[in-house]
């Protein structure tokens, strides 16, 4: 199981996107979220969104499947701006990934 961040901007929309892969067994309790300039306590409970996965049990012969946690900001502000971190968390087996830190700066009008 890991975990990645990615960003995508159109104008003034900004997209951050958090990208699960997984094999399907171990799916069940897992939970994808994003958080906003917490360094230390990035928690489901802190978080911006959270993505809570399922079993699929149409994915027979997939050996890692992903999924997305997609936070979009429809017009991003200065107010925008913060260090933002995906992470996941799973209780079967107890399991908790965090990705790097990345910095969002606005400045100004786009």
């Amino acid at each position: 199981m890991q975990i990645q961040s990615s960003f995508h901007q159109e104008g003034k929309q900004l997209s951050l996107i958090c990208t699960l892969q997984y094999k399907k067994e171990e799916a069940e309790g897992v939970i994808v979220f994003l958080c906003k300039n917490r360094s230390s306590d990035c928690f489901p409970e802190t978080s911006l969104q959270q993505l809570r996965l399922k079993r699929n049990p149409g994915r027979d012969g997939v050996s890692e499947i992903p999924s997305h946690l997609v936070f979009t900001i429809n017009q991003i502000t200065p107010s925008d701006s913060g260090t933002y971190q995906c992470c996941a968390t799973s209780r079967k087996p107890d399991i908790r990934l965090q990705d790097h830190f990345f910095s969002i700066l606005v400045t100004g009008k786009l």
